[in-house]
């Protein structure tokens, strides 16, 4: 039992030795160039050694993974595992298996304990401290074992390769999902490592992959445009009023866009010719039509390709869904855009009061869901004025104001009905909300 006790301890010492003496090579590694900075006079023997410091660090792994296994058969099976079980055997009313069991775990704990203390806390502390002279003090010891396991090692070094390139291969390609990146970002977020702005960012780019153009078109109904019969005073005043610098033009109905007029190409031809002799169709140029299904990353690319800056989005039925613009699809990621000629727009979701919300008929779903904190139908309906049409099974008249619906808590009030589309919605949360 005494010799298996000076093993154990001689086992200990030489693995609390070799770990302090590869922890050393580690910190010099790291902090080469403050020792070399520093003048040290010992950097010249160092310099023979720290080349080798991966070799070293790799015995050590080693010897402290065989002396673990040595110990652990020592105290398990010979000595103290046995005066345990003799031990504990006297105890009354006690199975053996039990006293088994209570030997296994005080023996880990044990062996947890001068592990812990003699072969890493202990070495390590002193190897942070002072790691220059445990190097040079115990620079035989490894190459010494350096030696001895240098089979063990090389089969290591080749096994951990191969992991290594199997599993950077595997990872590589499954990547990370959207869903995690959304998640870290989430997470990012609630703990104030980026901001609102950049979060909001960041989901807008996931989600402008997942949508089609026509989510972001603007409506058929709401599109400026001209016939191609326009008179020119006509398209000098509508120039003037609304600053556009592409309208669309269509002949008979909107249904039927032939072309877009470039308005610096208008302004040239005036100075060019003035008003006489003035044919609209010339102007115009070919105008890019897109299918509604069309994804908008998509289109993003086409446009940037084509250098065009205007589509016009088609039903199924080869009509006029919208229109898109680059500035759409822009502000789709980073927010609306406001340029010299904008009017200050309204928000379109605007609260008045603590129960109390004022909300376009245009606006997505979506967000009112997000806004109201609450489970919408989303995939049935584009816009909260749809949604209540749908509910409501019809198309409220305009004389019809204070119109409403009741939806999971929330009382919805119709205020303005234009073109057969609502416009204007007061939300209510109701008292038992």
């Amino acid at each position: 039992m005494i010799d298996d006790i000076v093993i154990i301890l001689c086992l200990i010492i030489v693995k609390g030795l070799v770990t302090a003496a590869s922890t050393s090579l580690t910190v010099l590694d790291l902090k080469k160039n403050k020792y070399s900075s520093d003048k040290n006079p010992d950097m010249e023997k160092l310099s023979k050694i720290l080349p080798k410091s991966r070799q070293y660090t790799n015995t050590a792994s080693v010897i402290n993974a065989l002396f673990g296994i040595i110990i652990g058969f020592i105290l398990a099976f010979r000595t103290f595992g046995k005066v345990l079980q003799v031990l504990l055997s006297h105890l009354p009313n006690i199975p053996v298996v039990i006293n088994e069991i209570i030997a296994a775990i005080i023996i880990i704990l044990v062996t947890t304990y001068f592990f812990a203390m003699f072969s890493l806390l202990l070495p390590k502390t002193f190897a942070n401290k002072y790691p220059v002279k445990i190097v040079l003090k115990l620079k035989g010891l490894l190459a010494f074992f350096s030696v001895i396991c240098s089979p063990i090692v090389w089969l290591v070094d080749i096994s951990s390769e191969l992991c290594s390139k199997i599993f950077t291969k595997k990872s590589a390609e499954e990547g990370i999902s959207e869903e995690e990146i959304l998640m870290m970002v989430d997470a990012s977020g609630e703990q104030g490592s980026i901001d609102e702005q950049e979060k909001e960012m960041i989901n807008n780019i996931f989600d402008f992959d997942d949508k089609n153009v026509v989510d972001i078109a603007t409506h058929r109904k709401d599109i400026v445009a001209l016939p191609i019969d326009a008179e020119f005073d006509d398209i000098i005043s509508l120039v003037r009023d609304l600053k556009y610098s592409r309208i669309p033009v269509y002949e008979e109905d909107i249904d039927n866009i032939i072309g877009i007029l470039h308005i610096k190409d208008f302004m040239r031809y005036i100075i060019l010719y003035g008003k006489e002799k003035f044919n609209l169709k010339k102007l115009l140029r070919e105008p890019y039509f897109v299918p509604f299904t069309k994804k908008t990353n998509d289109l993003f690319k086409e446009l940037q390709s084509k250098k065009i800056h205007m589509a016009v989005v088609a039903d199924e039925y080869g009509g006029t869904a919208g229109i898109v613009t680059m500035e759409d699809l822009i502000e789709e990621v980073m927010g609306d855009i406001q340029d010299e000629y904008d009017d200050e727009e309204e928000p379109e979701i605007k609260t008045v009061s603590e129960n109390v919300i004022k909300i376009e008929g245009s606006t997505d779903l979506e967000d009112v869901a997000d806004e109201l904190e609450i489970e919408m139908p989303v995939d049935e309906y584009d816009t909260l004025g749809g949604f209540i049409i749908g509910v409501l099974d019809r198309i409220p008249e305009p004389n019809e104001k204070g119109l409403k619906i009741e939806y999971k808590g929330y009382r919805f009030y119709v205020d303005k009905v234009e073109d057969n589309r609502i416009a204007q919605v007061t939300v209510l949360k109701l008292p038992n909300n």
